[in-house]
Formats: C-alpha cells, structure tokens, sequence
C-alpha cells in the first residue's frame, strides 16, 4: 500500500505540456477570469469533473506541473487543496493536513476569500479522517459562515455533510440525522450531484446505526448510482461498503461478502484506505459466524494491519504536533492583528488630539472675533427691534382700521332690520288697538301673529349686530394665546365678507365676487381665534388688492392706454379672451388627521424671482406707503410657530394665487 501511494504522489511531478495539463476552453474561462477567487472556481468545477478513478491523483499531477511551468502560484495553491483532500481520503492525513495550512496561509496572504474557504474545507476533511472530531467542527463551522458570505450553497451542503459524518462516527445519531437532512437540503437547492451523494449516504448510515433499513437502503442505493454516474469512485466504495454492513445486519452473509469483496477490489485500486478498514472489519464479522476458519484468520490480520497502518501512535503524535504548530501560528497571527490594531488606535488617538487641539485654537480665534462683532451688533439689534415693533403696530392698527371699516357697513345692515320691523310694529299695534275697540278678536290675533314674528326678526338682526360687535372687540383685543374650540367655516366666512366691506367703504367703486366652499365635516379645531382670524382677514385683503390690480390693467389695456403682448388685440383692440372678473374664493378641506383652509384669487399672479421672498420680514410688492411687508410674515410666524401648521403658496403668472394655510386636528 505504501508502494502504491508513493506512486501516486510522485506523478505529481511528472512534466507535461500546457494542452495535456487543461483543456482549451478550461484555460480560456480561467484566462478570463479576473480575481483570484474566480480563477479559483473554474479550476475546481473542472477538477470536479473529472472521474474519481486510480488515475485522479494522476491528473491532478499533471495540472499541478502545468501551473509550475506557468508560475501561476494561485493555480498551483488550488491543486494543493485538491491534492490535500484526496490525500486524506487515502489515510495520508499528515501530508494532506501540511499542504492545506500551506495553501491556507498563502490564500490568507493574498486576502482570497473563496481559497481560503477551500483550504478550510481540506483542513477538515484531514481531521475529519484523522478522527480529530473536536477540531474538524471548528473548521465545519468556518466554511458554513464563509458558505453563507459568498452565496456558496455547495460548501455549506458539504460542511453539514462532514459535522454530520463525524457526529454519525461519534456515536450521537440523532444530531448527525439533523445535520445529515440540513445539508441533503442544501445539496438539493443547489443541484450538484456529489455534495447529493455524500449527504443522502451520510443520512442512510444514521439510519443503518438505527437499524431502520427500510430507510437506509433507498438512500444507499440512490447514492451509489448517483456516484457510478460521476464515476466518484469514493463515494461508490463508500456504499457498497454500507451495504455489506446492512447485510451483515441481516444475517445475508453471501450478500455482505459480495458487496464487501466490490468495495476491497475499488479501495485496493484508489488506495483508499479508511474504507478498507471499514470492509475488513465486516468480512471478518461474517466469516466468524460462519466460517472456515482461515477466511476469519485473513481478515482479521488484514483488518488489524490496516487499522494500525491508519491510525498508529506515530501518526497521531505527528498530527497533534502540526495542530499544536497551526494553534501557534494563528495565536501569533492574532497577536500581530492586535499589536497592530493597538497601533492603529493610537495613531488615531493622537490624530484625534491633534484636530481636537487645532479646531479649539480655530474656534477660539474666531471666537474672540465673533464677540468683538457681536458687541457692535447689538447695538444695531436694539434699534432694529425698536423699529420692527413700530412697524408691526402700525400694521396691528391698519388691520383694525380696515375690518373697522369693514364692520361699521357691515352693521348698518342689521341695524336697517331692526329700525324697520321696530316702525311696522308700531303700525300694527295701533291697527290691533282698533280692531279691539270694533271686538274682530280673529284680525286682533292675526296681527298679533305679525307683530310676533316681526319681534323675532328684529331678535335674529339684532344678534346680528351682537356678533359683528363681538367679533370687532376680539380683534382689536389683544390675543391671550388661549386656544379654543372653533368653527374655521364661520371664521372665513365672517372675515371674508369684512374683509370685502371694508375695501367698498375705502373704495366705492370696488367690486368683486366672493365665492365660499366649505367642508360641512369640518371638526371644531383648537385655535387662537384672534391670531387666525388676523392671519385670514390678511390674505383675503392681499387677494381683494391682486384682483383690483389686475381688473385696473385690463380696464386700462381694453381702453388703450398700455399696449402689452398678451393683454390687447392690436387689430381688433379688444382684450383677448372672456372678459375679465375679480373673483377671490375661500374654502375649506377636512384632510382627516388636518386642515386646509385656501384663499385664493384669480390676479396677475407672484413673479417667479419673488415667490421666495413673499415670507420674509418687510419684503413688500406694494407701492411705498401701501405696505410695511409684515402682514405675511407674522402671518406666517401665527401659524407654524402660533398653531404648528403650515402656510405656503401657489402661483400661475397671469391666472392668480392661491395660499394654504394647513392646521393639524
């Protein structure tokens, strides 16, 4: 056996050329490849490929001298992975574990992830041989997070395979049958016929040692035809192996000698020496129960040398020495990481420190600066607020000028109601007088009935007024920041037609049509009724003054005065389109967890380089003396700071405006 092994391993070196070591389109695929993990996945789904039969490790020699003539050092450490797993598979556990930490150190070095992952993979499968149980599950554990890191299906599959296989070899079935089904599931998801074939026959030796054969035989069976297909002839030893045992089980000892004498004559041509332990072990088994005796003699001397050959003292001094260098190595490697992340540390720390210390002489500096500054501006803050709080009670008090207005026409209304139905009840009374002196009790209770309802009346108009003069009072009243519930319908209706009267008594010839669309399921919504209703009244003054001043340019471009492109026909002199009429619109939304109130106005509409400006303190388009530029800016201070709402704006040049003020329920 020895003989044969040492000529395994030395066609590892026979010379070849380029054409005999790969095929073209092999080498083609590699060529292309552009990392090292690439590389390192079409050379081993080639050698994937390739019969498992006496001549692998033969081929794999001859791919191994290719890359040497090629100096390609990542093909040659790939081989290496190859060799060391087939080397462990023939009981050479010292070499295959030395090739592997070899090729592990240098995939570590060259930071190829899918390599180094491999030569974990060959790692285990050494100690996995080696019966170094303990150790093989560190590396199993490896690969299924490496597995799951690069999308690796395959490598996950073979790794719970191999935990599987130990743990099925240690005596604890049920937890081998757990992993066993795991990576037969992986194995499946991925559709690759080996990683198949070792875990269906893993999960049918669990089910043997239960000795539920019924389960085990469909399994065993499936996995040896899978592994004549492929011609992995491992995998084929390692079931007829299973089934000698099954049949020595069942007492068909010419079965078991069949399938044991199959699985000798496969391992004898591979060199397969861990399965021949195996398959001795159950020829012997056989032959003792029924004879002849020199049959039990044979093999159980060949069972006996083989086990020894496989696992002697030497052998396991050599492996426990090369596990307790590799534990040496990687506590070296892990110092080094840690002596080198310290030093990073402190580089950072001081680097840190250094900045720290600059920006603080920075800030310092321009700290010094700012107060020097800051002494000079607020001086210049003073007077400015000084001069703001003037503005605004000028604009307070031209507010109140206009809804006064507004309200002394808005009340002579009601007040007309009441003097005349006060007049007609006069009349009627003096009627009843008569008809009482003539005894008509029937024209005496008609009038009655229209002095009654004429009283009602001059009760509805006479609350008419109440409210107008109530509602005067709370605006010239200074707000008390209280919120209450309120009626947002009624508080834009009552300022719209303010507003309205207010700009006809300033202006009898103003005119324009008002039109309001409420949401009837408006909810009463907590607000500060006084700063609201300021913040209404404001827009529906702007949107009055935007559709005056667009009806003055269309009255004056039908008329001739100015001549624009777009407002007049210069043929006809007519202004294009229907004629022009002011019209400004108030509604209301209920959003469901908001608000919306719109004004809107059908005016020239805002400019474009202004519409970012329209919110900022004394920024103005009206003509000096008509506007302080305060009324949308503590309009809008009211509602996103007053109510936490929101106040923007909508505009078309030459189609209007429209302003949303949005307030949460």
């Amino acid at each position: 056996m020895k003989y044969l092994l040492t000529i395994l391993i030395m066609t590892l070196f026979i010379p070849c050329t380029a054409a005999q070591g790969l095929p073209a389109s092999v080498l083609k695929d590699y060529g292309r490849a552009t990392t090292d993990s690439a590389r390192g996945r079409v050379l081993l789904r080639y050698l994937d490929q390739l019969p498992r039969d006496s001549m692998y490790l033969t081929r794999l020699g001859l791919v191994f001298d290719y890359f040497r003539q090629q100096k390609d050092e990542v093909g040659q450490d790939y081989l290496e992975v190859q060799v060391s797993r087939q080397l462990a598979k023939t009981g050479d556990f010292i070499n295959s574990r030395v090739k592997s930490l070899a090729a592990l150190s240098r995939f570590t070095d060259r930071g190829d992830e899918y390599g180094i992952m491999m030569a974990n993979v060959a790692t285990a499968v050494a100690l996995s041989f080696a019966r170094d149980w303990g150790q093989s599950a560190i590396y199993y554990r490896k690969i299924i997070n490496q597995g799951e890191r690069l999308g690796d299906k395959v490598a996950i599959a073979n790794a719970y395979n191999g935990m599987a296989s130990d743990m099925e070899l240690g005596g604890k079935i049920d937890s081998a049958i757990v992993y066993a089904r795991i990576a037969l599931n992986y194995a499946e998801a991925s559709g690759d016929l080996t990683a198949r074939i070792y875990s269906g026959g893993t999960l049918g030796e669990c089910y043997t040692d239960l000795k539920q054969y019924d389960l085990a035989i469909p399994l065993l069976r499936v996995s040896l035809a899978l592994s004549r297909q492929v011609d992995d002839q491992f995998a084929v030893s390692w079931s007829l192996a299973d089934f000698s045992r099954i049949y020595l089980e069942l007492n068909q000892h010419d079965s078991a000698r069949y399938y044991g004498h199959l699985a000798i004559k496969s391992c004898v041509a591979i060199g397969y020496t861990d399965i021949l332990v195996w398959v001795y072990d159950y020829m012997y088994q056989s032959f003792e129960k029924t004879g002849p005796a020199d049959s039990v003699n044979y093999y159980l001397r060949l069972y006996v040398d083989s086990k020894e050959s496989l696992f002697n003292t030497g052998k396991t001094i050599e492996m426990q020495e090369i596990s307790n260098q590799e534990h040496l190595r990687q506590h070296e490697l892990q110092k080094q990481e840690e002596q080198y992340r310290s030093r990073i540390k402190t580089y950072v720390f001081v680097a840190i420190f250094l900045l720290i210390t600059i920006i603080g002489l920075i800030l310092y500096r321009n700290n010094r600066q700012k107060q020097k500054a800051n002494n000079i501006l607020q001086e210049t803050v003073k007077e400015l607020k000084a001069t703001q709080a003037q503005l605004i009670h000028s604009e307070k008090m031209a507010s109140l000028g206009e809804l006064t207005a507004g309200i002394a026409h808005e009340i002579q209304n009601p007040l007309n109601f009441v003097n005349n139905f006060s007049e007609i009840n006069t009349e009627l009374i003096d009627e009843m007088k008569l008809e009482i002196d003539k005894g008509r009790m029937e024209e005496v209770k008609a009038l009655a009935n229209d002095i009654k309802e004429n009283e009602q009346k001059i009760s509805h108009h006479g609350k008419r007024a109440d409210a107008i003069v109530k509602g005067m009072l709370q605006h010239s009243r200074s707000s008390t920041g209280k919120k209450e519930p309120t009626d947002l319908n009624k508080l834009a209706d009552e300022y719209l037609r303010l507003a309205y009267h207010g700009l006809r008594a300033k202006d009898k010839s103003f005119n324009a049509t008002m039109k309001a669309d409420f949401d009837n399921s408006l909810p009463l919504i907590n607000v500060i009724p006084q700063d609201l209703g300021r913040v209404v009244l404001n827009l529906i003054t702007n949107a009055f003054y935007a559709v005056t001043e667009k009806s003055s340019r269309a009255g004056a471009a039908a008329s001739g005065t100015i001549f624009q492109d777009g407002e007049m026909d210069r043929k006809t002199g007519d202004f294009p389109g229907e004629k022009y009429e002011p019209t400004v619109t108030v509604s209301t939304k209920n959003l469901g967890n908001k608000v919306e109130i719109r004004v809107s106005d059908n005016g020239n509409g805002i400019p474009e380089g202004v519409m970012d400006k329209i919110f900022q303190p004394f920024f103005t388009t009206k003509p000096t003396g008509q506007g302080t530029g305060l009324g949308l800016s503590m309009s809008y201070d009211i509602i996103t700071k007053g109510h936490g709402g929101e106040l923007n704006a909508e505009t078309t040049i030459n189609k209007g405006t429209t302003f949303i003020i949005t307030l949460p329920i």
